[in-house]
């Protein structure tokens, strides 16, 4: 009958659109949500070659935002290690374990879920375990 109709039908609705007219900051924000809770705004901004970077808003006096680069979560600090120390070629898990030893960030789990993410192949030299990033 109408374009409200589509937003009548839907179980959820979501809205994204720039913070205000002169922001690159844009928010994803809930209209509707029947079968759940409505979730927290997300902000995030291209920031080149389809980058995007999510942030975390803070209100300020004046009704304005300013925002933060997310915090780095655990998985992702791995990832950026593990990308940094594989980036001139495979080294033995040992090594690797060593590394995040000395840098305490995060637990050996989280390194493999990191290794997941980035789909490292692991292969084997001599009883020697390796890891190298594919491709």
């Amino acid at each position: 009958m109408g374009s409200s109709d589509i937003i009548n039908a839907a179980r959820s609705v979501l809205s994204a659109t720039r913070v205000n007219e002169d922001s690159d900051v844009i928010i994803v924000k809930h209209l509707k949500s029947t079968l759940a809770k409505r979730a927290q705004p997300l902000y995030y901004e291209i920031v080149g070659n389809g980058v995007i970077e999510f942030k975390d808003a803070i209100e300020t006096d004046d009704d304005d935002f300013s925002f933060l680069p997310k915090k780095e979560t655990k998985v992702s600090q791995a990832e950026n290690v593990l990308l940094d120390l594989l980036s001139e070629g495979a080294m033995s898990q040992a090594a690797i374990k060593e590394e995040f030893e000395k840098l305490d960030i995060c637990k050996w789990r989280t390194v493999e879920e990191a290794k997941k993410r980035l789909n490292i192949v692991q292969f084997w030299d001599n009883d020697v375990s390796y890891w190298k990033l594919e491709g």
